[in-house]
């Protein structure tokens, strides 16, 4: 689950900086945010949730 997460984390990140750089149209670049900023934010609870496992 945590490489998941790193996945998804990181997909979501790469996303996010590409929309505020390279999309010009601003209803892409916000469609493009906001789907980086939310797989970023899911990467980052699937890897809280694999380490509260691994910890129990």
């Amino acid at each position: 689950m945590t490489k998941n997460g790193n996945i998804l984390a990181s997909i979501g990140g790469l996303l996010a900086i590409f929309s505020l750089t390279v999309i010009e149209d601003s209803t892409w670049k916000i469609i493009a945010s906001v789907t980086g900023t939310t797989l970023a934010i899911f990467g980052a609870i699937l890897i809280q949730k694999a380490n509260k496992k691994n910890k129990l």
